[in-house]
């Protein structure tokens, strides 16, 4: 019997993941107020222009917490596909074992 309370659950990991992915920030950084996507915030901060070291302190600041967010992100998507994983897998065991 397929769990689809676990693949419901992994799916809403997934989706949320997904929407927050594409959900802008607001951020000031140097005294300016940019808007910054996910993939925008990632290219900042591992950009190689400037060591995080000698970033102004916002900027430090931001790319502290954004990686900290971008982390929590990640990690809901890759735990909703292992729900949904776990759920096809148990699921194909119990039919194998009738």
């Amino acid at each position: 019997m397929v769990k689809w309370w676990l693949i419901g659950l992994g799916a809403v990991f997934i989706i949320g993941a997904i929407i927050v992915y594409q959900i802008p920030l607001d951020v000031t950084i140097v005294g300016k107020q940019y808007s910054i996507i996910i993939p925008e915030g990632v290219a900042l901060c591992d950009s190689e222009i400037e060591p995080f070291d000698e970033m102004p302190p916002d900027a430090a600041r931001f790319c502290s917490e954004f990686k900290t967010i971008f982390m929590g992100i990640y990690v809901s998507g890759l735990l909703g596909t292992a729900l949904i994983i776990i759920a096809a897998v148990t699921s194909g065991q119990r039919k194998k074992d009738s």
